[in-house]
This record gives C-alpha cells, sequence and structure tokens, in this order.
C-alpha cells in the first residue's frame, strides 16, 4: 500500500509539475490490467458517473450498477457532474443528452477537451440519428436508448469497459536510444 501510495503522489507531482501533460490515474490502466479471459476486471479504478437531471432515471441506473459490484456516483446536472470529474477519477461516464442549461452534447465536448481518455456512453429517452452520428463524432463510444432493460445497461457499460484506453503509459525511463526530456528529474 505504501508503494501505491507512493507512485500516486509521484504521478500527482509530475501532473502538476509538467501542466502541458495531460495524466489521469486511466492512463495507466492497459487493457491486459483490465480484462483477464474476456471479461472486465472491477477493480479499485472502476468508478462509474451517472450525470442525468432525473432523479429517478440517474438512481435506477445506479442501482442496475451497483448490483454489479460498481463504485456508482450521480450527478443530476452539467456542473455537478464537472465538479465531480474535476475531484475524483471515473472511468465510465453515462451521459444523458436532454439536460437543463448545458445538454449532454455540449458537456460530453467539455470532456473531450479535459480528459481526451475518459470514455463516455451517451443515453437519452429521445433517440435520433442525429444526436447519435454528433455523439460519436464528438467521441462517445456508445449510445443507449431509453427504456432499457438492466441487461442492456450491463451490456453497454461491459462494453465500454473493455474498449481499450486512448490513454498513453508515461515512461519512466526513456526507451534506449530515445531522446528525453525527463533528464532533469532525480
Amino acid at each position: 500500500m505504501l508503494v501505491i501510495t507512493v507512485c500516486y503522489a509521484c504521478i500527482c507531482f509530475l501532473a502538476h509539475s509538467l501542466p502541458f501533460m495531460s495524466v489521469t490515474m486511466v492512463d495507466f490502466i492497459t487493457p491486459k490490467s483490465i480484462s483477464e479471459g474476456g471479461h472486465h476486471m472491477k477493480t479499485q479504478a472502476n468508478k462509474i458517473l451517472v450525470v442525468d437531471d432525473e432523479v429517478t432515471a440517474g438512481r435506477s441506473i445506479e442501482k442496475v450498477l451497483a448490483r454489479k459490484g460498481f463504485s456508482v456516483d450521480v450527478a443530476l446536472s452539467a456542473d455537478d457532474g464537472l465538479n465531480k470529474i474535476e475531484k475524483e477519477l471515473f472511468e465510465l461516464v453515462l451521459l444523458d443528452i436532454m439536460m437543463p442549461q448545458v445538454n449532454g452534447i455540449e458537456l460530453l465536448g467539455i470532456i473531450r477537451e479535459r480528459w481526451p481518455n475518459l470514455k463516455v456512453v451517451m443515453v437519452t429517452g429521445y433517440p435520433s440519428i442525429e444526436t447519435a452520428v454528433e455523439a460519436t463524432k464528438l467521441g462517445a463510444l456508445d449510445y443507449i436508448s431509453k427504456p432499457f432493460t438492466p441487461a442492456e445497461l450491463r451490456e453497454k457499460v461491459d462494453q465500454a469497459l473493455e474498449e481499450p484506453s486512448l490513454g498513453k503509459v508515461i515512461p519512466i525511463r526513456p526507451v534506449e536510444g530515445e531522446v528525453s526530456n525527463w533528464d532533469h528529474l532525480p
């Protein structure tokens, strides 16, 4: 546990010391570390954020995924969702499209700018080809229409979590022959 704490402290230091780098803990999860034998492994990083202005819908999604062993947090607005993402590590965001003030498509754009490696699945009660295409172009992994069954939700979440991360592992030591800007670090 001490080693993990020290490593995490080093990563945080590097992330704050080198502002040109976007570092998240998701960047350090490799496809091999998140899947074993084709099944998704639930680790401490398997936290899911549900952003939906409908309290009942958000809580229902939370219950279905919590029964499967996921740690789930619910945000009732785009602002609340952004605040939670800034403070905690999430592996996946389930994002409702139709919300007041900032809709899900706009929020997806903000998430892509700030956290390009964060996985997002869009959720909507008003499905259309246009919004599905727009969400996909902005980087959403998938799209699920309300109402859906618990089995359909679990399947979409499993598929999203099995997608390889877009992040790259930051090498601690450069590969032999590679030029490095890390020489000034101890």
